[in-house]
C-alpha cells in the first residue's frame, strides 16, 4: 500500500483564507492567527460561540504519482472529521459525512489525476443544524439552566461541544485525526480477537476480510509475546483462524497479578495512606 497524509490545508471562513496544518479546525485556526481570544479564558466564550452560526471551508492540493493511480483502488481515508461535511475532488462529488464518531473512506481512483489535484471538505454549521432539525421535530435536552444548546440529539458529535455544566458552548468543526491517500491492490478490514479462557489456557479466534485479495488470498497472523516467542497461524481471507497459548502472560490492572513493578506500585500506594507513606515510597524506589 502507498500511503500518502494529507496535512498542508487552507480554511476558508469569513472572507478570510488561511493557512492550516491538520489536524485543525474553526477555532485552532482562528486562535492560530491571532484573530480571536482564547474563547476559554473569561468571557470570551460568548463571541466564540457565535462563529459556529456560518460553515467554512478547508482545501488541499493532493500530488498523485503514476505508481498510484497504477494500483486497483485509491481511497480517500478520513479518520476524524466533525462533523457536517461534503468532500469534494477536482469539482466532483466524492462523499457526504455527518458523524465524527466513526471513519469515513470513498475510492477515488476516477476522479484523481497524475499530478495535482484539489480536495475540499465544506463544513455546514452544526449550530444551525442542531436548531434548525429540533423546529422540525423536537427532542428534549437536559439544558442544566441553559449551559448546553438544545437539539443536540439530533447529531452525532461530542455533546460536549454544545456547553456542560463544566465546559463552553464551542461547536467545532473540522479535522481533528489524519486525512490519509491511500493506493492498493488490496487491504485488510475488519480485523477481530476472540479471548476463550479455560483450565490456565487461551484461545485467540482471529477473522479478517479483505478488499480486492485474488481468489483464495490466505491472511497470515502472527503473535509475540514479551518474551520474543511467536505463535503464528494462516487462514482464509474472510475466515477464521486461531492461536492457543498455554500459561498466557495476562494483563493486570495496576497493582494486582503477579508483576513485581505493580503488586510495589499498590504497596506504596497504600503506605502513602498510613503515616508511614515516606518509608513505603522510598522502599519501593529501592
Amino acid at each position: 500500500m502507498i500511503k500518502q497524509k494529507i496535512t498542508a490545508w487552507e480554511m476558508r471562513y469569513g472572507g478570510r483564507t488561511l493557512a492550516a496544518e491538520a489536524p485543525c479546525s474553526l477555532y485552532s485556526v482562528l486562535l492560530a492567527h491571532k484573530i480571536i481570544e482564547d474563547p476559554f479564558y473569561r468571557l470570551n466564550e460568548a463571541a466564540a460561540t457565535a462563529l459556529s452560526e456560518q460553515g467554512m471551508e478547508l482545501s488541499a492540493k493532493i500530488f498523485v504519482t503514476e505508481a498510484m493511480l497504477a494500483k486497483k483502488h485509491v481511497d480517500v481515508h478520513f479518520l476524524g472529521v466533525d462533523t457536517l461535511c461534503e468532500a469534494y475532488l477536482n469539482g466532483e462529488f466524492l462523499l457526504g459525512m455527518e458523524n465524527m464518531h466513526r471513519e469515513w473512506r470513498a475510492d477515488a481512483r476516477e476522479l484523481l489525476r497524475a499530478g495535482e489535484n484539489e480536495l475540499l471538505l465544506r463544513f455546514a454549521s452544526p449550530s444551525e443544524y442542531i436548531r434548525r432539525k429540533n423546529a422540525e421535530h423536537y427532542l428534549y435536552t437536559s439544558t442544566a439552566g441553559g449551559a448546553v444548546m438544545e437539539g443536540t440529539g439530533h447529531i452525532r458529535k461530542a455533546s460536549c461541544m454544545f456547553g456542560w455544566d463544566w465546559g463552553p458552548q464551542l461547536p467545532d468543526m473540522g479535522i481533528y485525526r489524519d486525512v490519509l491517500l491511500e493506493a492498493y491492490d488490496a487491504r485488510m478490514e475488519d480485523i477481530s480477537v476472540r479471548q476463550e479462557h479455560a483450565g490456565g489456557e487461551v484461545k485467540l479466534r482471529l477473522c479478517a476480510s479483505a478488499v480486492g485479495a485474488p481468489q483464495g488470498a490466505r491472511i497470515r497472523a502472527v503473535l509475540t509475546a514479551p518474551s520474543g516467542e511467536r505463535r503464528e497461524t494462516e487462514f482464509p481471507a474472510g475466515g477464521e483462524g486461531e492461536i492457543e497459548v498455554e500459561n498466557p502472560a495476562l494483563w493486570w490492572p495496576n497493582g494486582l497479578g503477579g508483576n513485581r513493578f505493580t503488586a510495589c506500585a499498590w504497596s506504596s500506594w497504600r503506605a502513602a495512606k498510613r503515616s508511614t507513606a515516606r518509608r513505603g515510597a522510598l522502599a519501593c524506589a529501592r
